[in-house]
């Protein structure tokens, strides 16, 4: 039997790369693979045969907490090895990489020469070199063919060390869409039928633009609005910027939750203004269940949201974009035509293949 290590610095059940990385342990665990899983932390249940070794972490900073995980993964396999090494994220001694990240190296070049020179910035690039560079063996699965073009334009990387691994949404989203029932959902919250619900799924609240949507949600003119923002993020910095701008009676903080194809189901609108987005999962489940949105035009997906007839802003940003165009959909006509033409886009798109095309890539390379 084949052991394969999967390391990622952390796990939790409500995240895009956790939940493409558990699909595509779970397959190689179905192909006949031992699962060995690196990680400082894991929450939720650990599916039966996981070997689970939670690294303590070690350091001040966040990137020196990555590096000494990185450093003491590598220990540990020196003296339990096993036949392929897979990383979710960037480190040394990874046989392969799953890129859920965008380039750092393109981050990089629009900063400043002093920026490049702080120690955290010199960390992360140093990591992603360990695994881009022409000196490095590490094969990179990709969730769409431009983050492979952004690696290939800063790395000396063949294109016989890159897979492209097709969409893919779980089945099991929307298995049960037909027994959800509005009313009861939006009950649970407090909320009207006829108030605008606007959701998002977000852990890491400032990297996918929660304080945009809530400034929004001040300067904009309608304001029956009740916004709902799922996921385990740090709330207190927000709390309080709902508090100045009189917002704490429309806004829900739900924390993570396994019912998250309900909530979006129950919603009017999803708002997904992210800083950084290598691709955004949260945008291919709301057209699952049929839920107009808007998202910044650096989200990965963001060409398909645009072809299904949903909200993509310009890059740069700008607030007074975002004001218009939510000001624009917070409209009954304009949704049920959205919704009209993302109920056909997505007929048309092509959700399977992507936990098993992975698993097949990472057992035919061990």
């Amino acid at each position: 039997m084949k052991t394969v290590a999967f390391c990622l610095f952390k796990y939790f059940p409500f995240g895009g790369m956790e939940r493409d990385f558990l699909r595509i342990a779970l397959e190689c665990q179905k192909k006949g693979a031992a699962v060995r899983v690196y990680t400082t932390k894991w929450d939720g249940d650990i599916p039966d045969g996981f070997d689970v070794r939670i690294i303590k972490k070690q350091g001040l900073s966040n990137h020196k907490r990555i590096m000494n995980f990185s450093a003491t993964v590598q220990q540990h396999l020196q003296i339990s090895p096993v036949d392929v090494v897979v990383g979710f994220n960037k480190m040394p001694g990874l046989d392969i990489y799953f890129a859920a990240d965008v380039c750092f190296a393109k981050k990089l070049s629009k900063k400043s020469f002093l920026t490049k020179l702080l120690p955290r910035y010199k960390a992360y690039h140093a990591l992603e070199k360990s695994v881009f560079d022409e000196t490095s063996s590490t094969k990179v699965m990709c969730l769409l063919q431009i983050r492979a073009d952004e690696y290939k334009e800063f790395y000396k990387i063949e294109d016989s060390r890159i897979e492209v691994l097709p969409l893919a949404l779980d089945n099991k989203f929307t298995a049960e869409i037909e027994q959800f029932d509005r009313e009861n959902i939006r009950a649970e919250f407090e909320i009207n039928e006829d108030t605008f619900v606007l959701t998002q799924v977000a852990s890491a609240f400032h990297t996918k633009g929660v304080d945009r949507v809530i400034q929004t949600m001040a300067e904009i003119e309608n304001k029956n609005i009740h916004y709902l923002v799922i996921g385990a993020g740090e709330i207190g910095k927000y709390e309080k910027l709902t508090s100045k701008y009189g917002l704490k009676d429309q806004i829900t903080f739900a924390g993570g939750r396994s019912d998250v194809a309900k909530l979006l189901y129950s919603s009017d609108l999803l708002v997904h203004p992210a800083r950084v987005e290598s691709t955004g999962l949260t945008l291919l489940e709301a057209m699952a269940v049929n839920l107009p949105m808007i998202c910044s035009g650096i989200c990965g997906y963001s060409p398909i949201v645009r072809e299904a007839g949903g909200v993509v802003l310009p890059e740069p940003f700008s607030q007074t974009d975002l004001n218009r165009e939510l000001s624009r959909c917070l409209n009954r006509e304009t949704l049920l035509n959205m919704k009209a033409e993302l109920k056909s886009s997505f007929s048309e798109l092509n959700l399977s293949g992507l936990p098993e095309s992975a698993a097949e890539f990472i057992i035919d390379n061990s």
